[in-house]
C-alpha cells in the first residue's frame, strides 16, 4: 500500500503486484519491465551506501566500452540491532582497494566473486539474453554474474570502494557452495 501509494506521485516508481515465486522470477520480471538506461538490483535485506548509483553511473559514464561496472561488497549481520561488519570481498582479481581497475575474468570466476552486484547496461542485458535461473533456489546471482561476465570480451571496470552491503545469514555460504555445480550449468549450458 505504502508503494502503490509513492507510485502515485512519482512516475519513477513502478509497483509490480504478483504472487511469490522466488527470487528468480522477480528479478527477471524487474529487468522485463525495466525502462532505464542501467539495471541494478538491491536485495530487501541487503543496503546499499548512499552514493553507490551516483559512483556506478559514473563509472560507466567514464568507461562506455564496458557492458556493465561493478564495486566493492562488504558483508554484515545485525547483532541486537547493531551492525557488525564482516569480511570484505576483495578477492586476487582485484588489484588493490580503493583503485579502480578492469577485473581479471579468469580470477573472477575462480575466487568465485561472479556473484557481484553489476551496474548492466540495459541493452547488454537484451544482447545476450542474460537472466536469473528459475530452477534454482540459491546461486542465482552468482549464475547472472557468470552470464553477463562470459557473455562479452569487453572490459569489466570495477570501483574499488565498497558500496553494497550483503546481509550474512548462518547458511549463506553452504547454501551457495551446494549450487555451485547447479549455477555453472545454468550459466554456461
Amino acid at each position: 500500500d505504502l508503494l502503490d501509494r509513492i507510485s502515485e506521485n512519482d512516475g519513477r516508481v513502478v509497483v509490480v503486484h504478483q504472487s511469490n515465486s522466488g527470487r528468480s522470477v522477480a528479478r527477471n520480471v524487474g529487468i522485463a519491465r525495466a525502462s532505464g538506461e542501467f539495471v541494478c538490483f538491491l536485495d530487501a535485506d541487503d543496503l546499499f551506501h548512499r552514493k553507490r548509483l551516483d559512483r556506478l553511473v559514473r563509472l560507466a559514464e567514464d568507461h562506455p566500452e564496458c557492458p556493465f561496472v561493478v564495486d566493492d561488497q562488504i558483508g554484515f549481520v545485525l547483532t541486537d540491532g547493531a551492525i557488525a561488519l564482516r569480511h570484505r570481498y576483495n578477492p586476487r582479481s582485484h588489484v588493490a582497494m580503493g583503485v579502480t581497475h578492469v577485473v581479471n575474468r579468469r580470477r573472477w570466476f575462480l575466487d568465485q566473486d561472479c556473484a557481484m552486484r553489476p551496474f548492466v547496461r540495459r541493452e547488454y542485458l537484451d544482447e545476450i539474453g542474460a537472466s536469473f535461473p528459475d530452477a534454482l533456489d540459491a546461486g542465482e546471482d552468482l549464475s547472472f554474474g557468470l552470464q553477463l561476465a562470459f557473455g562479452t570480451d569487453q572490459p569489466i571496470v570495477r570501483f574499488g570502494e565498497v558500496g553494497y552491503f550483503y546481509r550474512e545469514g548462518e547458511s549463506s555460504r553452504a547454501v551457495q557452495e551446494s549450487a555451485r555445480e547447479a549455477v555453472i550449468v545454468h550459466a554456461f549450458g
